[in-house]
């Protein structure tokens, strides 16, 4: 009787190695690749086994022809225990076979090979933007994510799920470990109004991060007839406008090198999201008294806080100026009275462009400074011009002084000479 089952390890005409790999990260699926080396004959591969610290695992090939003098290389999914230990874990494979020409299955086990584990050190980060946080009943609410994910293996991908009082609304896995995403999820059925917690959770695997928020539905009523929608699409369309005109500003402030505050980019964000939320109720059909409101409010804020921000950036634009003027001012006073002409020209020009501050508008203050900058500069380069020379002209000076006292000297010494040369001979 030929045995139905023969186990043996590695023999001459098959060799099975575990391929090195870079490290395994402990709490996440690891791709391990094994080799089968066939050297004589024609074999079926019924499945290859990798044995473990965190259990078995196998492939099954369903009777894969590997010829004679060939090598096959089968990837096995191994999930890594996240309590596993870090460093060196000894895994061992094995083959089931069928040889052409004999009875019966065959197994064979390779070499025991390490495979290196390192814990995993994850930084994940969530911002969620709901577009509103009341919407009407049977409309979608819509979200913006940004996330971020980090320390997780490269062809991991983390999953992005949303429950809405507790009950799974989306899960959908993500294409990378960061990016942004827009979605819309169904709220609660007919008839149930109110306040609802909407839940966005970020999973990487041994993990999540959450983010809560609140969000009322209330019941649509359909506007008053008559009411005219043109008037709040152009205040809409006008507050759109001046938040180009602001972000402008604030993108060539940045350029410039002026210090802009944090929160005047948060507060632009701030707008974005007010204007969204007006867009999506004044895009509905039917608009409530309420929507009507809404909206209105909506526009009003996003105005205040663009006109506070355009205050902002133009102070900086004037502070700035200010001190470039002040500055130069102080420079050119140190050389009153080595040049009174050209001291009285550059104070004039300094205060024909102070006189300039007050009137300036945030469409002009970025050319504005621009000029006043290289004005400054040419200021600056007159002065150190006219130290220059006033330096060269008191050593020239200096030369010429001693040259005279030396001169003086020769001359008196000659004098006293003859004087006594004189009285000597009357004597």
């Amino acid at each position: 009787m030929v045995p139905l089952l023969q186990v043996r390890s590695q023999g001459t005409d098959l060799v099975i190695n575990v391929e090195p790999r870079d490290p395994c990260v402990a709490g996440y699926p690891c791709e391990v690749n094994v080799s089968v080396e066939n050297r004589d004959g024609t074999i079926l591969l019924d499945y290859v086994k990798l044995i473990t610290p965190w259990g078995a695992f196998t492939r099954n090939l369903g009777l894969r022809e590997l010829r004679p003098n060939s090598t096959a290389t089968i990837s096995i999914a191994v999930n890594v225990d996240r309590n596993s230990l870090e460093g060196p874990n000894f895994v061992r494979p094995i083959v089931r076979y069928f040889r052409k020409g004999e009875v019966g299955l065959k197994l064979i086990e390779g070499n025991a090979s390490s495979l290196l584990v390192v814990k995993p050190h994850v930084n994940a980060t969530l911002l969620v933007i709901p577009q509103s946080k009341e919407i009407s009943l049977g409309r979608p609410l819509s979200i913006q994510v940004s996330y971020s994910v980090r320390g997780v293996p490269a062809d991991y991908k983390p999953s992005i799920s949303v429950y809405v009082d507790g009950r799974l609304s989306m899960r959908r896995e993500l294409n990378s470990t960061s990016g942004e995403l827009d979605f819309s999820i169904p709220m609660s059925p007919e008839g149930s109004e109110g306040n609802h917690t909407v839940i966005v959770s970020l999973c990487y695997g041994i993990g999540c991060i959450d983010r809560s928020f609140e969000v009322y539905v209330r019941r649509s009523v359909k506007v008053v007839p008559g009411y005219n929608k043109e008037d709040l699409t152009r205040m809409l369309e006008a507050v759109r406008a001046e938040r180009e005109e602001v972000q402008a500003a604030y993108t060539k402030a940045v350029e410039l090198g002026l210090p802009v505050p944090e929160d005047v980019l948060l507060n632009l964000t701030i707008v974005n999201s007010k204007i969204k939320e007006a867009e999506s109720l004044l895009s509905q059909q039917n608009i409530s008294y309420a929507d009507v409101l809404k909206i209105e409010s909506l526009l009003k804020q996003s105005s205040h806080l663009l006109s506070n921000i355009k205050d902002r950036i133009l102070s900086l634009y004037r502070e700035r100026i200010e001190d470039m003027l002040m500055g130069a001012r102080e420079d050119v006073e140190k050389i009153r009275k080595v040049n009174q002409t050209e001291y009285e020209e550059l104070i004039g020009r300094i205060v024909h462009l102070s006189s300039r501050i007050g009137d300036l508008n945030l469409t002009e203050a970025p050319d504005f400074y621009s000029n006043v900058s290289r004005e400054v500069n040419v200021i600056e380069e007159r002065i150190r011009a006219l130290r220059r020379k006033a330096e060269e002209e008191a050593r020239l000076l200096s030369g010429i002084t001693v040259s005279l006292i030396f001169v003086a000297m020769i001359s008196g010494a000659t004098i006293i000479l003859r004087k006594w040369k004189s009285q000597l001979l009357r004597e």
